[in-house]
């Protein structure tokens, strides 16, 4: 499920609202849904639906969890999954695992300004996050790994690791970036 917030300012009771919403999928068609919305009383009680009209029930995206060398509370640690500073990343059916003690973070994050530190680390346990589910699907469609797809997952999101905060948060790229 993705969660869409939507404000209306000075909503108007009984105004109607049409929107359209597509969310684009790398070497795939993009899933596409339009829909309406009607500002109403907050205590009116919505109608049933109709039993023939199957509830669409969203896009279930797997869970996040957080691995350290030595975890907190609701975090796993690196000999759980027989981890070091070199591990990125794993891929389980409805978990992501993610390993907020990595070299490559811990390295970037020496060079980091402490303002940054928080930005940074969301940034890479976001970006790893999503770039494990697109890695896992699309090397999932290769027949030709025979039984090689973990290695060639780990070696692809180490590449991403190493080069997801500097891309997004080193000043010279943002510069280039604002240029017209």
């Amino acid at each position: 499920m993705l969660p869409l917030r939507i404000t209306v300012q000075n909503p108007i009771l009984g105004e109607k609202f049409d929107f359209s919403v597509e969310l684009t999928r790398s070497g795939q068609t993009p899933l596409a849904q339009s829909f309406q919305l009607e500002i109403v009383e907050e205590k009116q009680i919505h109608e049933p639906r109709d039993p023939q009209k199957p509830e669409h029930k969203g896009v279930n995206l797997p869970e996040v969890i957080v691995v350290r060398e030595n975890p907190s509370q609701n975090e796993e640690s690196w000999s759980t999954h027989q981890w070091s500073g070199e591990n990125i990343a794993k891929v389980e059916p409805g978990r992501i695992y993610v390993n907020m003690d990595s070299n490559d973070l811990k390295n970037y994050l020496t060079k980091c300004p402490k303002n940054m530190r928080v930005l940074a680390e969301t940034i890479y346990k976001t970006g790893v996050y999503l770039n494990s589910i697109i890695l896992d699907l699309e090397l999932g469609k290769i027949e030709a790994l025979n039984g090689h797809k973990n290695a060639v997952f780990n070696g692809s999101i180490s590449s991403v690791s190493k080069t997801l905060l500097p891309l997004y948060l080193d000043p010279q790229i943002q510069k280039l970036a604002q240029r017209e």
